[in-house]
């Protein structure tokens, strides 16, 4: 699946996407982030997720590439960045966190420039250092370990402070998963993309500052979420060995740290839901139409794919 791979295009339109949630500073750096940019995005896209509007306040009012876009309830990151798409009318869509900064004002551009020069490539995802002390934490690396981070490679998952997608293909595959709305919607998407026949590439000239705001997180309930979606992500998706690895491990994982954060009853509350909320009927009908071909798990068996776990 790709975008006619035999035309070279030599000017692609970039839609900007910020998702934001009760930080409106956080936006106001986020936007002059973007113009600050020697390639301006074609068009800009704010999903603000606050029924206040909160983020209105720093919306540019006269720049009409500014598109701003308040749902009247929080949808969070999925169905969020979905919205934002069915709005967009670039070839690519390029994704950020409202807590995130591009260091350097080129970034735009090299994105742009390696989807010209490789009209194949379907998805693009960059390095994501720590704001404040320039890190390169491991989850918010697409691997293993961070000893390959200054080269650049195929990857089988990515970060969503982050990354750039092909519209056509982003649509073709249905984008985000919004049973889902936060936490492990970015690998879902992954397994899909790649049982699509599509690659995934990382590009370390591109980098994110990630401030990780603590503001707009109180609904976030971690261990619910934790269990429940990495449940259903694995049903839904991958091949039966790799589903009881990621029930023992993942489970086991989810419930040490429901006990560490006095969560249980979150914990508890997330494996109900995948009953009340029919999610095994969802994952097992979605897996039974689309089983994930063994191409798919070579791919990220060669580049450390969440497989096992």
């Amino acid at each position: 699946m790709s975008s006619d791979r035999g035309i070279m295009t030599e000017n692609l339109r970039i839609s900007a996407i910020i998702i934001t949630y009760k930080r409106a500073d956080e936006l106001a750096g986020a936007l002059e982030n973007i113009f600050a940019q020697e390639l301006m995005p074609d068009e800009i896209i704010i999903i603000d997720n606050d029924p206040a509007t909160s983020g209105r306040a720093v919306i540019p009012a006269d720049d009409d590439r500014v598109k701003y876009i308040c749902p009247g309830e929080n949808l969070g990151p999925a169905a969020g960045r979905n919205l934002a798409a069915e709005h967009a009318h670039g070839e690519i869509l390029l994704y950020l966190d409202d807590d995130g900064r591009f260091e350097g004002n080129n970034a735009t551009r090299i994105v742009h420039d390696n989807f010209v020069k490789d009209p194949a490539m379907v998805f693009l995802t960059f390095t994501i250092r720590n704001a404040f002390t320039k890190e390169i934490q491991s989850f918010e690396y697409p691997g293993y370990t961070t000893a390959n981070w200054d080269k650049p490679h195929n990857v089988s998952y990515f970060v969503g402070s982050g990354f750039a997608i092909r519209r056509e293909v982003f649509e073709q595959i249905g984008g985000f998963d919004e049973v889902l709305f936060y936490c492990e919607e970015e690998v879902e998407l992954s397994f899909r993309l790649l049982n699509a026949g599509c690659t995934m590439q990382y590009d370390p000239a591109i980098v994110i500052l990630h401030r990780t705001s603590p503001k707009g997180r109180e609904q976030l309930r971690r261990s619910y979420r934790l269990i429940r979606n990495r449940l259903y992500l694995a049903l839904k998706n991958l091949p039966w060995p790799f589903v009881f690895t990621h029930y023992l491990l993942w489970g086991g994982f989810a419930f040490i740290q429901s006990l560490r954060g006095r969560e249980l009853g979150q914990f508890m509350l997330g494996l109900k839901s995948l009953w009340t909320d029919k999610l095994w009927q969802r994952a097992w009908e979605y897996r039974r139409a689309h089983p994930m071909t063994w191409r798919a798990v070579k791919y990220m068996w060669k580049n450390e794919g969440r497989l096992w776990y």
